[in-house]
């Protein structure tokens, strides 16, 4: 941007390619706002954006979260007679997806496969994200088991959310089955968050020593033991009575740092359980 800035001074006018550059750059430190900036200077200029330069646009919003102006770019780019890729949808859907818009995210899901483009593994899991903020479960399951029919591995986004939909709605034996999924496969680590979901969902099916053998689990994998996770696992083992071995875990967080113990918020499954 300061070299843009510099040719400006010395009275070269950028052209195309120069905004192109500048544009991208800005889309990858996801600078939205930098980037609308340039794009309408642009046209100012009389210079008609490529698809190259829409794509970048698009995509640094879709970072930002600033789904409104994804929209309109991804509207005025179909306009302009650019025909969205599988990578300016999967920016869209994300663009939603952050600004909270999660049933907007899966309606542009659906519209990216009725204009005949496949999903890549970005949008198939910005589409679970959706799924599990939504709270619509069964798809999120369903979404990806068709990564893996069309012949692609979910990667630990992908896992880490359907696990998580499947929580929040108190489906624990498939949020296990798809854990195991994730231990077996060869995919980047599970989020910190997964192991406490994990771990708590064993608690309140009574489970405590799978609900340890999370915790075995990680120390094998090299993965440290957070206090978010300790702390999971001793309200799983209060949950399952097993006081001694909570005890052991409480002091483990005493010794680092943690002096109050505050239980998380029951979830819906979780108090009819208790009421059962």
């Amino acid at each position: 941007l300061q070299i843009l800035e510099l040719m400006v001074k010395n009275g070269v006018m950028p052209n195309m390619r120069t905004y192109s550059a500048a544009i991208s750059a800005c889309e990858k430190k996801a600078q939205a706002k930098p980037a609308l900036g340039l794009l309408q200077r642009m046209k100012n200029d009389r210079i008609v954006p490529d698809f190259i330069v829409y794509s970048a646009a698009i995509s640094a919003c879709g970072k930002a979260g600033l789904w409104e102006s994804a929209l309109k770019l991804f509207e005025e780019m179909k306009k302009a007679g650019e025909r969205p890729d599988v990578v300016t949808f999967s920016s869209l859907i994300t663009a939603y997806d952050r600004g909270g818009q999660w049933e907007k995210a899966l309606e542009v899901f659906k519209e990216m496969e009725a204009a005949g483009v496949a999903p890549n593994v970005i949008a198939y899991s910005a589409a679970i994200r959706a799924c599990d903020k939504s709270g619509n479960w069964k798809r999120a399951v369903g979404l990806l088991e068709r990564m893996k029919n069309d012949g692609m591995q979910p990667d630990s986004t992908a896992y880490n959310y359907v696990i998580s939909a499947l929580s929040h709605a108190g489906q624990w034996d498939a949020a296990f089955s798809i854990y195991r999924q994730i231990l077996k496969a060869d995919t980047p680590k599970i989020k910190i968050s997964t192991y406490c979901t994990v771990i708590r969902g064993f608690g309140v099916n009574g489970e405590w020593e799978k609900a340890m053998g999370v915790l075995t689990s990680m120390e094998g994998s090299g993965v440290e033991a957070t206090s978010e996770v300790l702390e999971s696992l001793y309200w799983a083992l209060i949950d399952c009575k097993q006081d001694e071995v909570a005890e052991e875990i409480r002091q483990k967080l005493e010794v680092e740092g943690v002096v109050s113990l505050k239980r998380r918020k029951k979830s819906e499954p979780e108090k009819a359980e208790e009421a059962l």
